[in-house]
């Protein structure tokens, strides 16, 4: 099961690149509450959040997902299903995180 952290994230996923929604309905299998907690940004927003001055959440090119409620093999599990798409996954901690 899918769900966003709040409206903004919900309503940013217009705007990802087909891959990562295409990887993001990969993701309903699971039996564990996937919580996407960042999608597309602003480049104001990206500042705000400390991002990459190139970050692929500009382009709509990456999505984060909270790990809190996630065990290693969760991760693990999430990373394959990444992979099947040929996005990079980055372990960063409080949250993976997807990109093109």
């Amino acid at each position: 099961m899918i769900s966003f952290k709040n409206q903004n994230v919900k309503a940013g996923r217009q705007y990802l690149k087909i891959d990562i929604k295409d990887f993001l309905q990969a993701l309903e299998w699971s039996d564990k509450e996937i919580v996407v907690t960042c999608t597309m940004r602003t480049p104001a927003e990206n500042a705000m959040v400390g991002g990459k001055p190139h970050s692929k959440h500009l382009t709509g090119g990456a999505v984060d997902i909270r790990t809190s409620n996630l065990t290693a093999q969760d991760k693990l599990d999430v990373a394959d299903v990444a992979k099947h798409f040929k996005l990079k996954c980055l372990d960063e901690g409080d949250h993976l995180h997807m990109q093109i």
